[in-house]
Order: C-alpha cells, then sequence, then structure tokens
C-alpha cells in the first residue's frame, strides 16, 4: 500500500507530574510524569479518502529535566515511552475493509528551548522532536498481521501557564508540530519494505492537563 498522507492527530490528558529541585544547582529541576493519552490516528490518500482510522487509550511514563538561563529562558530535555492497543478500521495491502486491532508502542525525546523569561500570559517554547513508534497489526482469519516501524523528526511550539489552584499546582500546555523527516519500515512476515515518505506531513496537536 503506497501512503500518498499521513496526517494524525493526538490529544494526550496528562496526569500525575512531580518536579523536585536539586539543592547544588538552584536553576535545575528534574520531574517524573505519569498519564493516559486518548490516539487517533487517521492516514488518507492524496484525493481525501481515508485508508485506515486507529483509535484508543495508551499509558505513557516521561521523564524531564529544565535548565535555566542566565537570560532568564530555559532549555529542557524529555524522554517518554508509551503504550496500548488500539482498533484498526481500514484495509489490508490490496484494498480489502479490515478490522482488527493494532499493538502501538511510542518512544520520544524532546529538545526545548524557552527564549524569553516567562510571562504572565504563560512560556513560549520551541520544540525539536524525535519519536519513534511502532504498530503490529494483528492478524485476522482473512487477511495475514504486519509490523510497522516509523521513525520522524519533527519541529514545533508549545505554549504552557503555571498557576496553583485548590491546593494543586497545575500547568496546562498545547504543542502544535510537523514532521521535517520520516523514515518507514513495514515488515511482512520477514518480507521487508523500506521507504521515506516524500510528500507527506504527519501534524500532531497535544493538549496537556
Amino acid at each position: 500500500m503506497r501512503r500518498s498522507a499521513c496526517t494524525p492527530a493526538l490529544l494526550a490528558l496528562a496526569a500525575g507530574a512531580a518536579c523536585a529541585q536539586a539543592p547544588a544547582a538552584p536553576d535545575l529541576a528534574w520531574g517524573v510524569s505519569a498519564g493516559v493519552l486518548n490516539r487517533r490516528l487517521v492516514e488518507r490518500t492524496e484525493d481525501g479518502r481515508r485508508l485506515v482510522r486507529e483509535a484508543g487509550p495508551m499509558l505513557r511514563a516521561g521523564v524531564d529535566t529544565r535548565l535555566g538561563l542566565r537570560t532568564g529562558g530555559a532549555v529542557q530535555v524529555n524522554a517518554g515511552a508509551a503504550g496500548g492497543v488500539l482498533d484498526y478500521d481500514g484495509q489490508n495491502q490490496v484494498g480489502v475493509p479490515l478490522q482488527t486491532e493494532t499493538e502501538h508502542r511510542d518512544l520520544d525525546l524532546a529538545l526545548a528551548w524557552r527564549p524569553l523569561p516567562a510571562r504572565s500570559w504563560g512560556e513560549a517554547w520551541l520544540v525539536l522532536r524525535a519519536l519513534q513508534q511502532r504498530r503490529v497489526i494483528a492478524s485476522t482469519p482473512s487477511a495475514s498481521g504486519l509490523r510497522e516501524t516509523s521513525n520522524l523528526v519533527s519541529v514545533g511550539a508549545r505554549w504552557s501557564h503555571a498557576f496553583a489552584a485548590a491546593g494543586w499546582q497545575w500547568q496546562p500546555s498545547l504543542e502544535l508540530r510537523t514532521s521535517v523527516r520520516h523514515r518507514l519500515e513495514v515488515d511482512f512476515g520477514g518480507v521487508y519494505d523500506t521507504a521515506d515518505i516524500r510528500g507527506a506531513r504527519r501534524r500532531e496537536a497535544v493538549l496537556a492537563l
């Protein structure tokens, strides 16, 4: 199956973040987080026809560090892993409708830069992100499954704002990003197909509370 477009949207709901200050370096902080993602992936052709829709919850865990700069800005590094079983509604490699399940796993690493100090309206970040996604589509009586590994690099921007309410510390954020490099490998039961995805873009919107 030739993919001419790939435009998923992702809505993330993260909870349970914790942050600790390093005693020897007051401008260095680290934290851990755990959350639940509701992932929705849609693949379309160039003329807009839907090829695949995947949706379902995923668990995610992550770690991050933040270094404050003398200019008032900051640099942040995040790493995380997520996984879950999604409902697959699409078609097989020859175009026959297929409904099954997909085991989905994400590994991500992000570098973010905040050039300006935090303002009353929040913080503005520029983000460079590397992501590996693995999908194992389950076999059915009428179709064999496959394993797909995707490696991509994306750039984007993020807004976040920290405030206290009801005795809790909250930091909602919204991040928009688009891919600039995408490498795909598909394993059809031991037969491999590798390709660069050219002309397509993966666009994501991530909302965290």
